[in-house]
């Protein structure tokens, strides 16, 4: 079973996104999905709280480069 948990806040403009587990080649598809969501939402300024994330390999880290990139054409913003 996959150790990964995704919750989301909107504080007013601003998603805060809690992020738990592990962000690897596995579980970097779920997360983008929920990004794409957020997205289609016309959520644009994300907060991630990383502080539970144990492990994050090149795919998460792409996963959230893919984000900050998306983000940028709608003149967002993405902090960690």
């Amino acid at each position: 079973m996959l150790d990964f948990n995704i919750s989301s806040k909107l504080q007013k403009d601003l998603s805060v996104l809690r992020i738990s587990g592990e962000i690897d080649i596995h579980t970097a598809p779920k997360l983008k999905k929920f990004f794409k969501q957020l997205l289609e939402k016309g959520q644009h300024k994300i907060i991630l709280n990383l502080n539970k994330v144990r492990y994050i390999d090149s795919t998460g880290l792409g996963t959230i480069v893919y984000l900050s990139q998306e983000i940028a054409k709608f003149k967002g913003l993405v902090r960690l």
